[in-house]
């Protein structure tokens, strides 16, 4: 769908899915109008403020920087400041999308007490400023790591214990990176 030529996007372009109990928009339509606002839809947006109620936020969330997409999932991380201005750091936090809908994809925490995961879009690391995802795939697996000021996020966010969180990140059934390959020789 990539036809907006020069112009850029605005919010009427893109479909806001910040409510995470909405359904998933299938930007497939053949109308192209998902939000039913007379727009041909672009796109999904998320309001990392949310005005709806819907999700519990905390105000100054931010992302500061670039995110990763690996297997039809956007990894990016935010970073909240602490809401004192006496105590330094923040929580770092993990989003983790789907690229095409802006759903939840994986199943971070029992948001519900039913000692089941569910899904939910994002999970708090650690404190202070998380830096981009970086996905690592090698012949045992694949890792997304990020590096943070505190692996511990605690209310005093004291940037201590910094280091790296590994994340195990969607990743398909089968290996499709092929380990063979066969040479022709005229």
């Amino acid at each position: 769908k990539d036809s907006h030529g020069t112009s850029s996007f605005t919010e009427t372009d893109l479909v806001d899915v910040t409510d995470p109990a909405d359904a998933a928009p299938n930007l497939n339509q053949t109308d192209g109008d998902v939000d039913e606002n007379n727009y041909y839809d672009q796109g999904w947006f998320i309001r990392l403020v949310d005005n709806s109620g819907a999700e519990e936020v905390e105000e100054g969330e931010k992302v500061l920087a670039q995110g990763v997409a690996f297997y039809k999932t956007y990894y990016v991380t935010t970073f909240t400041p602490n809401n004192d201005p006496c105590v330094p750091g923040g929580n770092a936090k993990l989003y983790a999308i789907d690229y095409l809908t802006g759903a939840a994809v994986i199943q971070f925490t029992d948001t519900d007490g039913d000692g089941d995961k569910d899904f939910t879009r994002s999970v708090i690391l650690g404190g202070g400023i998380p830096s981009k995802p970086v996905t690592v795939i090698t012949a045992t697996g694949q890792k997304l790591l990020i590096s943070l000021g505190s692996t511990n996020p605690d209310a005093d966010s004291k940037a201590i214990g910094a280091g790296i969180v590994g994340i195990d990140p969607l990743y398909p059934t089968r290996n499709f990176f092929y380990l063979w390959w066969r040479e022709l020789l005229n």
